[in-house]
């Protein structure tokens, strides 16, 4: 092992029979970054297992069992296959499906790790917790779930990936029609103020310079404004609002 990777060892297990059992297991995963052995693994297994990580102890006893077999270590391998056989019936498991007819394009991840599509319909042996489960395809709208495996020895969660909906079409014809209004958007933005709000603004101040209050000026100049940002809208939704772009929603909104 390497220097580093025998301090970090070291100090796992000094952590680990004070009876600080994480920092114990972030202490061998460290080390195990640096420099695989036999002796880490079986350690970091063992610091899985009672920190209830039964999947994660069960890959690495395997781990550990494969390397002592390639090392000629035939203790160490017999120990790491024994406690791996006890782990295997007591292991939580995930089974992800997809909706018939998914997206040949389809991509699957459990907390930002790909679910190969090889592996679908497969009960994955999983650590107790809570996952978030992902889908995309171009050109679909992304699918998201949060997926809680519990704790009880044995448990099995099977979640299937809906039919992914199509993403909202936008005619040419909409973004040829917005372009124009997009700049002058983009023009009055310069000015620091929303669209619209410039000129009305100016509008606004002169008359109340001439009135002398905002009671008279207020509620036409506001009046004035909800209608233009309604008239505004249609250069972002034509004539179907099914197909309004987000700026055209934000405007109705306004």
């Amino acid at each position: 092992e390497t220097p580093a990777a025998e301090a970090l060892f070291e100090e796992g297990v000094s952590l680990f029979e004070r009876g600080a059992l994480p920092q114990a297991c972030a202490k061998f995963e460290a080390s195990e970054a640096l420099d695989v052995a036999v002796g880490t693994l079986l350690r970091l297994a063992d610091c899985y297992e009672r920190t209830g990580r039964l999947a994660s102890a069960w890959s690495r006893f395997r781990e550990a069992g494969s390397l002592a077999q390639a090392q000629a270590m035939p203790e160490r391998e017999r120990i790491a296959s024994v406690r791996a056989d006890a782990l295997r019936p007591k292991l939580q498991r995930l089974t992800v499906n997809a909706a018939p007819h998914a997206p040949a394009s389809i991509r699957v991840r459990l907390d930002g790790a790909a679910v190969p599509r090889a592996s679908w319909g497969t009960a994955l042996p999983v650590d107790a917790g809570t996952w978030t489960l992902e889908a995309s395809a171009p050109g679909f709208v992304p699918f998201q779930r949060k997926v809680t495996i519990p704790a009880a020895d044995g448990a099995h969660i099977a979640v299937t990936i809906p039919l992914l909906e199509p993403e909202p079409a936008y005619s040419s014809e909409t973004f040829a029609a917005a372009a124009p209004a997009q700049q002058r958007a983009a023009e009055t933005d310069s000015l620091g103020l929303p669209e619209d709000l410039g000129y009305a603004a100016r509008v606004l101040g002169a008359t109340l310079a001439v009135v002398g209050g905002a009671g008279l000026a207020g509620s036409g100049v506001f009046a004035v404004l909800s209608a233009k940002r309604n008239d505004r809208s249609l250069d972002y939704c034509g004539n179907d609002v099914h197909f309004c772009t987000p700026r055209g929603v934000e405007l109705r909104r306004e």
